[in-house]
């Protein structure tokens, strides 16, 4: 998934911000988004309220879509 959200950021990256989140040094934020699986993929709305989750692996052309589909980018 890295490789994914790394091309993600490389081409929206003035329209969305994209975090990785490493359990051993982010603990707090995986007890808070309640991640349970790796991977996850939580989107957040400006506010930061949770607009949907997608567990498991995605590809980049099923996130894009996703991202579009929630006007998260053009």
């Amino acid at each position: 998934m890295e490789q994914v959200l790394a091309r993600i950021q490389e081409t929206y990256g003035a329209q969305v911000a994209v975090r990785i989140l490493y359990v051993e040094k982010e603990e707090r934020l995986y007890r808070h988004h309640r991640i349970v699986i790796i991977p996850t993929q939580v989107f957040l709305d400006v506010s930061g309220k949770e607009v949907f989750r997608h567990e498991g692996e995605i590809s980049q052309e099923g996130l894009v879509q996703k991202l579009k589909e929630l006007r998260f980018i053009n």
